[in-house]
């Protein structure tokens, strides 16, 4: 009985055993099964995350190169206009160059106009003081009655006066001379002719101000200095207020002073001097004037003209010369 029972509950045990086991088998299990399904809802969601970020990546670079055309697109459409902008400013330089370069043929064409009239003006002028010059030369004389009263114009004259003449008239005056106002030659009783002088002649017809300056100025170049003093002289009657007419006169007395006439040439200076105020010709018409002074032995009066050029315009060429002159003149003095 006794082997039978030890023989029958040997089994019962190891089956008890196992259940044993397996409760602390499963026991073990559930303690670490819900770590592994915490661990694996955190990696589950961290899988979501990762996928909902490469998705948000994607439509990211989408959105990239959405605007990488659309900022390309730009790109294009401003260098359109920028070479459309840089080809209408070469346009308009152009433009721009062609009206600069049109205006200045028309202003040039303008003042080339403009001379031409200012010539034609001058040459007018010059006629119609020529042509007055000649109507006055070919005016005739007026006539005077016996009691020295002119006739009107176009009235008919009174005949000759067939009185015989007084005695003082008739007879000759002491000495066998005859009276005077008769001219030797002359009918006794007939009055002496008034004495008149030759009209300056005329400058030439249609010549322009500047033609009738170069002209004497050619005779003046060539040493004519006769022909050079008419022709200055002619200039200055006909345009006396010109820029050129304190030029004209002091040339005229350069001629008088190259020519020996020094006293005429004195007298040109000084109207240079008096009628020329402020023009360019007065400094040298005072130097040349004391030059002329030199000529005639006249040193205290050179030196005041060398002096007052050297004061008063010592910066001119006429200055300078006359400080030089000066500084001559005083040579003798200083005992060189």
């Amino acid at each position: 009985m006794m082997g039978f029972t030890t023989h029958s509950e040997s089994p019962a045990r190891r089956i008890g055993a196992r259940a044993v086991v397996a409760a602390l088998v499963f026991a073990a299990l559930a303690v670490f099964a819900g770590p592994a399904q915490a661990a694996s809802r955190e990696q589950q969601q961290m899988m979501a995350d990762l996928r909902l970020l490469q998705v948000q990546a994607q439509q990211l670079q989408v959105m990239m190169q959405t605007l990488n055309a659309a900022i390309k697109s730009i790109n294009q459409r401003m260098d359109s206009e920028a070479d459309l902008d840089r080809k209408a400013f070469a346009d308009q330089k152009v433009l721009v160059n062609n009206l600069s370069s049109d205006v200045r043929v028309v202003r040039e064409k303008l003042d080339e106009s403009n001379v031409r009239i200012t010539s034609l003006s001058q040459e007018m002028d010059a006629i119609r003081l020529a042509v007055q010059n000649v109507q006055r030369q070919m005016t005739p004389p007026a006539t005077t009655t016996e009691n020295g009263a002119t006739p009107p114009a176009g009235g008919p004259t009174a005949p000759p006066s067939t009185t015989a003449p007084s005695s003082a008239a008739s007879q000759p005056a002491a000495g066998g001379a005859p009276a005077t106002g008769a001219q030797p030659g002359a009918p006794a009783g007939a009055a002496a002719a008034p004495a008149t002088t030759a009209p300056a002649p005329a400058p030439a017809l249609g010549m322009s101000p500047q033609r009738l300056y170069d002209s004497a100025w050619a005779d003046f170049a060539a040493g004519q200095w006769d022909l050079a003093i008419q022709g200055f002289e002619a200039y200055l009657r006909t345009f006396p207020q010109s820029d050129l007419a304190d030029d004209a006169q002091m040339n005229i007395g350069n001629s008088y002073y190259n020519s020996g006439k020094f006293q005429q040439a004195l007298d040109a200076y000084d109207k240079v001097i008096q009628n020329y105020p402020g023009r360019n010709a007065v400094p040298d018409s005072y130097y040349k004037r004391g030059l002329t002074y030199r000529r005639l032995n006249q040193d205290d009066k050179a030196q005041e003209s060398f002096a007052f050029v050297a004061q008063n315009f010592p910066d001119s060429d006429a200055g300078r010369l006359a400080k030089q002159q000066l500084e001559q003149l005083k040579k003798p003095s200083g005992g060189v």
